[in-house]
């Protein structure tokens, strides 16, 4: 059992341990307690994870085929790539203001009749 794959996939998706205890209906001492090795983990906990986090049951253990991860590696990119492509998105979105602003300027100008 890999519990460093559930704590990845928790924090990937912006889980806290307790909205992640709060999503598969058990106390946060107890995922606690799975989470530290303390605790056994339960066939219908990982059934719960898996649905919760879109894998299959299977990637929660040492010899699940690594091949079959792609979707969490292309959102774990995403996620860490999120802030440039919003800054982006942001830059673009004030450009376009500067230039209906520059265009209302030079119409303004023109209607008045004064040049440059």
């Amino acid at each position: 059992m890999k519990i460093s794959r559930i704590v990845e996939l928790y924090k990937l998706h912006n889980y806290t341990q307790q909205s992640l205890a709060d999503a598969i209906g058990m106390s946060k001492t107890n995922l606690n307690f799975i989470l530290v090795g303390k605790q056994e983990i339960r066939a219908s906990v990982l059934e719960k994870l898996a649905k919760l986090f879109n894998v299959k049951a299977g990637y929660f253990f040492d010899d699940y085929d690594e091949t079959n991860i792609k979707p969490i590696q292309e959102l774990k990119y995403y996620q860490e790539n999120s802030n440039i492509i919003i800054t982006n998105q942001r830059i673009k979105d004030l450009e376009e203001i500067i230039k209906s602003k520059n265009e209302i300027i030079e119409l303004q100008k023109t209607l008045l009749g004064k040049k440059d």
